[in-house]
């Protein structure tokens, strides 16, 4: 893998240090304030959660009004560093172990099997990559912020100067702190977000998960096993490009990814944790779901409503549970934070009403339509699902009953057809809505199962009977690396920016050559190219991108524009001419092709231009060659 260096690996070990003994001391204060108890595997996703939150609360409106990126540094450094400081050094605490002396062989047996899965998950995950489209404005957000003075200048996706944000990111904080650690470590935002900031997402999320098996067994051994399961069922079930399995393993860099598999099953736990009589349902819940929506948001404003969602059904699920109406007084702090950041997005997207209106329409099979997306391939696993939630409702105990089946029967509101094709409209807007499936809990309904049921075979065959049930679940999927035809594939990484090589060595060209004029290229250069060169301008990006940005803000002419050039750029073809005027139009003096997209090329030689660079896949071509 280039640029897989001894200097490289060594700052990769120091990132992933940071951050995890950053989100362990951070536990500590949180469990303060929270006046209760972590397990010391628990604390590294609770930790990390607080850590964002206090971020979120404290550095938003930096990035929302376009403040210095030192300053954001400065504050976002103190508000990390401080409180992890003080529950590390300021509080002695007798020293807690991931495993205990006093853990059974059983309990490290599960343990060790659990953190094999992951480190199998780490591995797969760090050596091959999927290349999503989306990158192209997160991670060249991250490469924007890393390399501007101030945040969120304008639109990262295309590098337009001219052009705003997109106003719904506009008060999230997660790419700036990316930006931030890789000024801190040294690191290019593509090598840092895919391939550095994995291992310690993946770890992240198997605390977040224990913690979840731990509120539902209140066993540490059961906790382990239930991540053992619940892994597996990731590796395969991701094949689909919607699946959690998806974007924890393809994506997990992206904020809505991390929000998805960290701070909603932090969440989850947490509430379910009120259903243990001996916790109290008291005074500080509510500063525990606050936190959880404020790093929800500072992820990725999905969060408002995925989190949202799962906050407000599955807190009304324990206080029918607990015959305790008090609970849900807990959750309006943490409600009243997502309708302010509801407001503040909608005040700035209120300039752009055609987005707006593109975004609101939902036709009658709208729903269906969606849910069918979402289980592309995977239709036996929501039948399975179906049966696993009868089961749990007959037989289940309380906390299963409250989690899988009552909360479930309360989300009917965001997921039956009439009031999903609501909800789609005016709260999570069409493109998104698909996004609320990731409520169905498939994996630790699953999870849950296996370890429930095999517990109750005889001691020594209850392990044996846990890992037939993973390959049981295993099988109806397909391994998450080898994805279908249907979906973008895995493919092995070359360098450890995972980018194509060719984005490399183009965008060095062009930088070389200072190049200022925009440059348009075929869709699967466009997409990476200002992942690694932000200084480089693009005309066209994602179709998305283009109709936000230019269609639905009322510059049709310069959106239409676009869309014929992106066409002809990904070999739809068009009229020499009128290719040859755009281009001079709006002064593009580069041109990326696919190499077998010869149509194209004739197009530009015939008319004056001349090849410069090439590859095996690729050819740059320009007009003043």
């Amino acid at each position: 893998m280039n640029g897989l260096t001894v200097f490289f690996v060594l700052k990769w070990l120091a990132l992933l240090i940071v951050l995890l003994g950053v989100s362990y001391g951070y536990s500590y204060v949180l469990e303060k304030l929270l006046k209760g108890c972590f397990a010391p595997a628990e604390r590294f996703a609770a930790g990390f959660t607080a850590l964002l939150a206090a971020v979120e609360l404290t550095c938003w409106p930096m990035v929302a009004f376009r403040l210095p990126t030192a300053l954001f540094m400065a504050v976002a450094g103190v508000v990390i560093l401080l409180p992890a400081g003080y529950g590390f050094f300021l509080r002695p605490r007798p020293h807690d172990r991931i495993l205990p002396r006093t853990a059974d062989r059983r309990q490290r047996i599960a343990a060790l099997l659990a953190l094999a899965v992951v480190l199998v998950q780490i591995v797969m995950a760090t050596v091959v990559y999927r290349s999503d489209a989306d990158d192209s404005f997160y991670v060249s957000n991250v490469a924007l912020f890393a390399n501007s003075s101030v945040l969120n200048p304008y639109d990262s996706s295309m590098g337009n100067l001219s052009l705003g944000t997109v106003p719904m990111y506009d008060f999230q904080v997660w790419e700036s702190l990316l930006a931030m650690a890789c000024r801190v470590f040294g690191l290019s935002a593509a090598s840092l977000t895919h391939t550095c900031i994995i291992p310690a997402l993946l770890l992240l999320s198997a605390s977040a998960y224990y913690l979840l098996g731990y509120a539902l067994f209140s066993d540490r051994r059961k906790a382990w096993l239930f991540v053992l399961v619940l892994s597996v069922f990731h590796l395969f079930s991701g094949a689909n490009d919607y699946s959690v399995g998806a974007f924890l393993l393809g994506r997990v860099w992206q904020g809505k990814a991390t929000s998805l598999v960290i701070v909603l099953p932090v969440l989850s736990g947490l509430l379910l944790r009120r259903l243990d009589d001996r916790e109290k349902a008291g005074d500080r819940l509510w500063l525990a779901l606050a936190l959880c929506m404020l790093a929800a948001i500072g992820l990725n404003p999905t969060g408002l409503y995925t989190v949202g969602f799962e906050l407000l059904f599955l807190c009304a699920a324990v206080a029918i549970a607990k015959k305790q109406g008090r609970i849900l007084l807990q959750m309006l702090p943490a409600l009243a934070i997502a309708v302010v950041f509801v407001l503040l997005i909608y005040l700035r997207t209120r300039q752009f009403p055609g987005q707006i209106a593109a975004a609101s329409t939902a036709d009658a099979g709208f729903v269906f339509d969606q849910l069918r997306l979402f289980m592309a391939g995977q239709h036996i696993y929501f039948y399975l699902f179906l049966a696993v939630w009868v089961l749990l409702a007959l037989f289940g105990d309380k906390v299963a009953r409250t989690y899988f089946t009552l909360t479930c029967l309360l989300a009917l509101l965001v997921w039956s057809p009439p009031t999903g094709r609501l909800v789609a409209q005016y709260l999570t807007k069409t493109p998104s809505y698909w996004r609320v499936f990731w409520l169905i809990p498939f994996g630790p309904a699953f999870a849950y199962c296996a370890v429930w049921g095999s517990e109750k075979l005889p001691k020594r065959k209850a392990l044996v009977g846990i890992l037939v049930c993973a390959v049981l679940i295993a099988l109806p999927g397909t391994w998450v690396f080898q994805a279908p035809a249907t979906v973008q594939p895995f493919i092995s990484a070359d360098n450890v920016e995972k980018v194509p090589d060719e984005t490399l060595e183009f965008g060095k060209t062009l930088v070389e050559r200072g190049v200022t004029s925009p440059i348009l290229c075929c869709e699967n250069l466009a997409t990476t190219l200002r992942q690694v060169y932000p200084e480089l301008e693009l005309l066209v990006s994602r179709q998305q991108y283009i109709l936000d940005l230019y269609l639905y803000r009322g510059q049709e002419e310069a959106g239409q524009d676009r869309l014929i050039l992106r066409d002809f750029a990904n070999g739809g073809g068009g009229e020499a001419e009128e290719i040859g005027l755009l281009l001079q139009k709006y002064g593009v003096q580069y041109v990326i092709l696919e190499k077998e997209d010869t149509q194209a090329q004739n197009t530009l030689l015939r008319s004056g231009w001349a090849i410069v660079q090439q590859s095996a896949a690729y050819v740059m071509l320009s007009v003043n060659a």
